[in-house]
């Protein structure tokens, strides 16, 4: 994944090792002490758990961005189970499909669970 970010995006010098986890849905802001600003929410606290469930992947989304299953496909990537995202029991997850192939069987069958 990270030399498809380079090749399409023109990127350099970017880490050999990236974990992102995407999630969407609605966030409330607090007010905190000092003048800051504080966010609480569904969708923070899945993408930190996604980034945190990469392993040996780059790149893991929910499925509830809402991005169509043809335009997924077409660009290399598709859906699947989580099968021990804390939390998160049997999360829909969108997952890059060389990333997801290159994990060791035993992992990949272990995090995940095809739909």
């Amino acid at each position: 994944m990270v030399e498809a970010c380079k090749e399409d995006f023109g990127l350099t010098a970017m880490p050999e090792k990236l974990r992102v986890g995407l999630a969407a849905g609605e966030i409330l802001r607090l007010a905190s002490l000092g003048g800051g600003q504080e966010f609480v929410g569904f969708p923070i606290n899945l993408a930190s758990r996604l980034q945190g469930y990469c392993r040996g992947l780059g790149f893991l989304a929910s499925a509830r961005v809402g991005i169509p299953s043809d335009f997924l496909e077409e660009h290399g990537f598709h859906k699947v189970n989580g099968r021990r995202l804390r939390g998160f029991a049997k999360e829909l997850l969108i997952v890059d499909k060389e990333d997801f192939y290159a994990l060791k069987a035993k992992e990949r069958s272990f995090l995940f669970e095809n739909v």
